[in-house]
């Protein structure tokens, strides 16, 4: 593991001397009192959400939190009333399709990202309008047909941990997934 000689402190290394993490992102996390890696192998999700049953557009159910694989088919604004703006994507596979609505965004970024022919994972709470799914807001993954990693956040049971402004879910796993994987090893077993 990249760094792992820099951590001689074991569980007691304060959460900052983790990579990605910082002296900014550390402040955040100790508004959850967490401040050391032994406080964050021992902060334990609020629950857990299973995004692991991965389905076709035409067997999501409206108003279940369901996870689905597929192309984005259109991506791009949409003008609504008094001025507002959307930005809408529409993604299909061989069973149908679903319109993605995002109201607040970066219109630079959502274009880059949303590029048809993208392949995507998606999770979130599925709508109508009218006979057309929606889903606004979705946790989105990409997915590069080259790239074997894993997802720690789609695809499988995923924690949901306990949040402070300026830390989002992805991040927080992300942490807390780093932490584990060079920590759990120094931590002492008490149950036979």
């Amino acid at each position: 593991m990249e760094g792992v000689s820099s951590y001689n402190q074991g569980i007691d290394t304060s959460l900052q001397y983790i990579r990605g993490i910082g002296p900014t992102r550390a402040r955040l996390l100790k508004r959850l009192q967490l401040k050391t890696v032994g406080d964050a192998l021992f902060f334990l999700p609020r629950r857990y959400e299973d995004r692991s049953k991965i389905k076709k557009i035409t067997d999501l159910k409206i108003r279940k939190y369901e996870t689905f694989t597929a192309y984005v088919l259109l991506a791009g604004t949409k003008s609504i009333r008094r001025g507002r703006r959307i930005f809408e994507v529409v993604f299909g596979d061989d069973s149908g399709t679903i319109t993605g609505k995002w109201f607040y965004f970066n219109e630079k970024y959502m274009r880059g990202k949303y590029k048809k022919g993208t392949k995507v994972i998606a999770y979130g709470q599925i709508t109508s309008f009218g006979v057309q799914l929606e889903i606004h807001h979705p946790e989105m993954e990409f997915i590069n047909e080259d790239d074997e990693k894993e997802s720690i956040h789609l695809g499988r049971i995923v924690p949901i941990y306990g949040l402070t402004r300026g830390l989002g879910p992805r991040l927080m796993r992300n942490i807390m997934k780093q932490v584990a994987d060079i920590f759990t090893s120094q931590v002492e077993e008490y149950l036979p």
